[in-house]
């Protein structure tokens, strides 16, 4: 169910070898949570990612392979009686007016009234966080929707894109490259600035385990919100 690796001198991964990424996710919330307790003066951080924890130690000395073997069996053969962390919902606001509603409408056979309501039906939830600062990974797209990547990346995604691709939903939290579809643009800042921040708060809006409801707006409530015009 697990495989652990070391990948440096103080340093481990372990894998969940859980074919649903969402219940990969919640094992690892939770074992996470059981290794900061376990290792509470040795663990100085630790990485939950799509079905793997990285494990950061303060010296080569206290990254034992034997120790974390013992824990992680110990937390899998209890892991019922562990309890579910606890996961925020976050509702999204979104102009579905990409430029890849209407391709995606041709690949799939759907109207783009359908596309719109197929996306923004589920509840997503955070599996990672990475490739851009805040850009949060979300499982849970309907199947009806998934779609390879496109062939040719584009150079230049802008900010607040909502876009699909395999089995992922996303929003860019900044203008960057990017080969997922285009559905739509959020007007709200997924990243914020630091000065901004209270001790111990996250710059991210979004983290792992988090759930995410994309609530479809019109063009009016797009500028109200603070929506920007198309770059």
């Amino acid at each position: 169910m697990y495989k652990l690796e070391p990948i440096a001198a103080n340093s481990a991964i372990v894998y969940i070898t859980s074919p649903d990424p969402i219940t990969a996710t919640g094992v690892i919330q939770r074992l996470a949570a059981h290794l900061d307790r376990t290792f509470a003066d040795q663990l100085t951080d630790y990485v939950p990612a799509n079905r793997s924890l990285l494990l950061q130690f303060d010296s080569p000395q206290h990254c034992r392979l034997q120790a974390l073997n013992a824990a992680i069996s110990h937390f899998l053969d209890h892991a019922d009686e562990t309890p579910d962390t606890v996961s925020r919902l976050h509702e999204v606001p979104v102009l579905y007016d990409g430029e890849d509603l209407y391709p995606v409408a041709q690949q799939t056979g759907l109207s783009v009234n359908e596309i719109i309501e197929l996306h923004s039906g589920p509840v997503y939830t955070v599996v990672a966080v990475g490739f851009l600062p805040g850009f949060a990974y979300l499982s849970g797209l309907h199947k009806s929707l998934r779609l390879p990547r496109q062939i040719t990346p584009r150079a230049r995604v802008p900010q607040g894109s909502l876009a699909i691709a395999e089995e992922y939903s996303g929003v860019y939290p900044q203008a960057s490259p990017g080969g997922w579809h285009l559905l739509g643009r959020v007007p709200v800042p997924l990243v914020f600035p630091f000065t901004d921040l209270k001790p111990g708060e996250s710059p991210n809006r979004f983290a792992v385990g988090d759930q995410v409801k994309f609530r479809a707006i019109t063009g009016a409530d797009y500028a109200a919100l603070g929506g920007r015009r198309c770059e």
